[in-house]
């Protein structure tokens, strides 16, 4: 069984920036890391924000690296900092594997946070349905 993606674009009112919330089996990723963060730190627990709109278009959710924080371990972020909007100050991070018929997200991670633990959390997409998804907010 896989799982499914589904991106919704979000625009800040007061700001030109404009996100996207990655919803997984219709669950916001945001909603999925606060669930495991609560046991670690309930107060900072999903304080992130979404991912930029732009990294939908450079192919960032199909594990290309663009930026050198996470150049070193292969992993993208899903989620960055809610004040700054940048990835390297408070991401969420999890490695993207194309397959030939599956795309994975595994090995989630808080860099600044190594002591928590995301267990065996991760997702399983139809390749095809997921890459389908991520035309739909290029166009």
């Amino acid at each position: 069984m896989t799982d499914a993606l589904r991106i919704e674009l979000v625009e800040r009112s007061q700001e030109t920036y404009k996100g996207v919330d990655l919803l997984v089996n219709g669950r916001s990723i945001r909603d999925i890391a606060a669930a495991v963060e609560r046991y670690f730190d309930a107060e900072l627990a999903g304080a992130y924000g979404l991912v930029p709109l732009e990294w939908i278009t450079d192919r960032h959710l199909l594990g290309e690296v663009a930026d050198q924080l996470n150049a070193r371990t292969g992993k993208v972020a899903l989620l960055v900092c809610d004040g700054c909007l940048r990835a390297g100050c408070w991401p969420l991070v999890a490695l993207v594997d194309v397959q030939q018929d599956v795309v994975a997200w595994t090995e989630f991670e808080q860099p600044h946070r190594p002591g928590w633990d995301y267990g065996d959390l991760s997702f399983r997409f139809e390749r095809t349905a997921y890459e389908q998804e991520l035309q739909k907010v290029q166009q």
